[in-house]
């Protein structure tokens, strides 16, 4: 990372901004290295989630103020049972983890996504989290998806609406079912998407329009600080061009 980068990114005093993280790759990375078990690059997937985070609010607080890590997808439910069992299980023994860096860098962590869907201690531990950070939802929020897929939120904010007997037009129901639908976070600024190695696609229903794309070949477990700073001076770049 060049120095032009890193002193652009420290000297900027712009809108702060929301950032998008779809940690894709992780498979993958475990044939490479020829890991054994499925649980061994989750553990990489749970360390790379906190020294991101750790890395936005020590170095980044100036840049941004919220981040939505894509954990797993409603179609990731369909995984085989041991690999279920281990992304859960790390889930939980991460909690006093996840609670400890987000008491000392002041960030509101919780989770998103289908709750029918994951196991009630799961669904609990996360519940707690959120409780006991809340505190911090004005300085950083950090969203965990866990079962999510954002055209499912929308559809089923839509249906919502209408039972509960929406008035307007078909215009108006979508308008109102999207802004429920994200009303945990913005709309982000720049997606991250690791992994991308022979396509470019985002995954979980993403539907923002406005979001700045960036793909990365390295899977996540190999993605480092530098790959998220390039991202964001892309974004504050694009800010600062056009007069934002």
């Amino acid at each position: 990372m060049s120095p032009g980068v890193q002193g652009a990114l420290r000297d900027y005093n712009g809108k702060l901004l929301s950032l998008s993280v779809t940690p894709d790759g992780n498979r993958r990375f475990s044939r490479h290295v020829k890991m054994n078990h499925v649980v061994e690059w989750h553990k990489e997937w749970v360390e790379r989630l906190k020294d991101t985070l750790i890395h936005l609010r020590d170095k980044r607080s100036n840049v941004v103020d919220e981040a939505l890590f894509w954990w797993l997808s409603r179609q990731n439910k369909n995984r085989p049972e041991d690999e279920l069992r281990g992304l859960f299980k790390l889930i939980k023994d991460a909690q006093e983890e996840l609670l400890r860096i987000a008491s000392e860098k002041w960030v509101h962590v919780f989770m998103v996504g289908d709750e029918s869907l994951l196991p009630p201690d799961i669904v609990d531990m996360m519940a707690d989290i959120s409780d006991r950070t809340e505190q911090f939802h004005s300085t950083f929020r950090c969203a965990l998806a866990l079962a999510y897929d954002q055209a499912w939120e929308e559809t089923r904010q839509r249906q919502i609406l209408i039972d509960d007997g929406f008035q307007g037009s078909q215009k108006d129901l979508q308008e109102e079912a999207f802004e429920q639908a994200h009303k945990w976070l913005r709309e982000p600024d720049v997606m991250i998407r690791a992994g991308s190695e022979w396509r470019h696609r985002t995954s979980g229903g993403f539907m923002w329009p406005n979001t700045a794309l960036h793909f990365f070949r390295a899977h996540w477990p190999t993605i480092t600080t530098k790959h998220i700073d390039f991202a964001l001076h892309s974004a504050i770049m694009e800010e600062i061009n056009n007069g934002k």
